[in-house]
């Protein structure tokens, strides 16, 4: 006789979540002005290398969690998460973020620390503690979902539903409470209003006339790998430079008023006029763009942005462009400062591209605008769905 064996689903499920905190420390000698520290690169006159401690926090009523050498505070009041959205069409989806609500509590992030005697210990609260000695903006914080299987047991180790996000703040509510609110990691890019391309902060060492080829720059900015340079609104194309770095830096530019196109695409970039300029007037170093693809320029806007590479999956982006804009190339002369937001957003919705941050995957994802691309769903008619009552839209 055959026999049969059946599956069921878990119906009845107990699910809580872990809120994981990085942070910098320094566990080996820790002295601020010969005086024990209190074990943070804040409160010790020691380098900080690269050590990380993780911090754990759960809900109130979070099941027991055994086999861990980890401390886990059960001082999570409430997790609220907006996740990211899409807005097909703008190029750039809105962030997401969370909001996390804890009570304080008496106790010590560093109680392993020198200074942190038993009555340190025992006097003021862990949050406190925790925001004075660390600066807690832009650090990684995770949102770990944890599910209580049938037996009873907890996968803590791995099997848990993970998203990432930085810290934006961490603030005192009153009450014994605080509030740690978090931005998706593609936020970085236009944290404090950010600029690209950066301004360099180059100036003009002496007066130059509206013919002179060689341009006296000052000694601080590094025009080392400069093509293209806008003084007030003339621009010059650089073909050498000496004494970079030094109180006699200087640019060789071509002919003064001369057209400037790209040394790859031959295409023309900018015309210009030729002017008198005095010194101190800003040297702007433009950014050229030379039969550069999409997806290598906006690569670049993130990375000098401060946006980690590692977020940023350069394959799949290619492919992307590749399917949709084969030939596409863009050829122009950054030349002024913009938001960095507004610079992607320009981008992205010139070339009807999508660009979003996967919490999970931990990805920045680039896709083509979903009305361009080909729907895969498919309605079968039956007796139930009638084809004259439904209506299509793009």
């Amino acid at each position: 006789m055959a026999t049969f064996e059946s599956t069921r689903a878990q119906f009845s499920q107990e699910h809580f979540e872990v809120i994981e905190i990085d942070v910098p420390v320094i566990t080996g000698t820790c002295t601020v002005g010969g005086s024990p520290g209190y074990g943070t690169p804040l409160t010790c006159d020691q380098s900080y290398t690269s050590e990380i401690e993780t911090l754990y926090f759960t809900n109130e009523n979070a099941p027991f969690i055994t086999g861990q050498t980890a401390t886990f505070w059960r001082y999570v009041k409430s997790l609220s998460e907006n996740v990211t959205e899409l807005k097909p069409g703008k190029g750039l989806s809105s962030r997401g973020t969370i909001n996390i609500n804890f009570y304080d509590f008496v106790g010590d992030p560093n109680p392993d620390a020198p200074a942190v005697t038993d009555a340190v210990k025992n006097t003021g609260t862990y949050f406190g503690k925790l925001n004075a000695r660390q600066v807690l903006v832009n650090k990684p914080v995770r949102i770990k979902l944890y599910r209580v299987e049938d037996d009873g047991t907890i996968d803590i180790s791995g099997g848990a539903l993970t998203r990432h996000y930085i810290i934006e703040s961490v603030t005192n509510n009153g009450k014994g409470q605080w509030t740690l609110r978090g931005k998706d990691e593609l936020a970085v890019a236009n944290i404090d209003n950010k600029t690209w391309p950066q301004a360099s902060g180059g100036f003009l060492r002496l007066d130059v006339n509206d013919t002179t080829t060689s341009i006296p720059v000052d000694s601080v900015t590094d025009y080392s790998a400069v093509d293209v340079v806008r003084i007030g609104d003339e621009f010059m194309g650089v073909t050498s430079v000496s004494g970079n770095l030094t109180g006699t830096a200087a640019l060789t530019v071509g002919t003064r008023g001369s057209t400037l196109t790209g040394a790859v695409s031959g295409l023309l970039l900018t015309k210009t006029d030729v002017d008198d300029h005095d010194a101190g007037d800003e040297v702007f170093i433009c950014r050229v763009s030379d039969n550069e693809s999409i997806d290598d320029l906006l690569y670049d806007i993130l990375t000098e942005s401060d946006v980690d590479a590692a977020r940023i999956p350069t394959a799949a982006w290619a492919a992307e462009v590749d399917e949709w804009h084969t030939t596409t190339r863009i050829n122009t002369l950054w030349y002024k400062s913009q938001k960095v937001n507004d610079v992607l957003v320009r981008i992205l919705g010139d070339f009807l591209l999508d660009m979003w941050f996967d919490p999970e995957d931990r990805e920045i994802k680039l896709s083509a605008i979903s009305v361009w691309k080909t729907s895969t769903a498919q309605i079968s008619y039956t007796r139930e769905i009638l084809p004259d009552t439904l209506k299509i839209r793009p």
